[in-house]
């Protein structure tokens, strides 16, 4: 990170994929790490609008911040639901416009993969701290192999096949009998 940030050092991220809506408040600390502020979940599978605006508005009072204070935006664009991925986007998008912050879209299998590896690998793995230079260090995660399956619609799911943090194949929207012969073939 660059001390950009420092002008506007919060970040807001919003997931609306699978029928959750998903809001993570973080703020950039001087001592270069990201500190979260908030993190809320909702099951609103159809009621994420009259949702999402309140709940922001709440957490804003509750931090003290205004949506001047978001520097950074960011939403998953897909897969998942149409109308919740197109919630999110349009939020971060029109936030980002009025506050002249930064936006991006973020996949959402391949951030279900990372969470899946880092989850699996124990945090001494994860932060080592080396005494001799006084920082932490970080190691590569080992390249496990796995795949991520979310339900898609009526009787369909995605499903994404990943090495370490490296997709494998593309995202594969099938029947479960469909993605259990993928599973099954790129295990041989």
């Amino acid at each position: 990170m660059t001390s950009d940030v420092t002008d506007s050092p919060c970040l807001l991220a919003l997931n609306a994929a699978e029928g959750l809506l998903q809001i993570v408040i973080a703020r950039w600390e001087p001592d270069g790490v990201w500190t979260r502020l908030c993190a809320q979940s909702w099951h609103a599978p159809s009621q994420g609008a009259e949702l999402l605006a309140p709940a922001l508005a709440d957490a804003f009072a509750r931090l003290h911040i205004t949506p001047r204070d978001i520097g950074r935006t960011a939403a998953v664009r897909g897969p998942g639901s149409f109308t919740g991925l197109r919630l999110v986007l349009a939020t971060a998008s029109g936030l980002a416009r009025a506050t002249d912050a930064l936006c991006a879209g973020l996949d959402y299998l391949p951030l279900l993969a990372i969470n899946a590896l880092h989850a699996a690998v124990p945090r001494q793995q994860k932060e080592p701290f080396d005494a001799s230079i006084g920082q932490k260090t970080y190691l590569a995660l080992p390249p496990q192999r796995l795949w991520v399956l979310t339900h898609a619609r009526r009787n369909l799911i995605h499903a994404q096949e990943f090495e370490g943090e490296r997709p494998l194949s593309g995202i594969y929207v099938c029947t479960p009998e469909e993605a259990a012969g993928h599973i099954a073939r790129s295990a041989q």
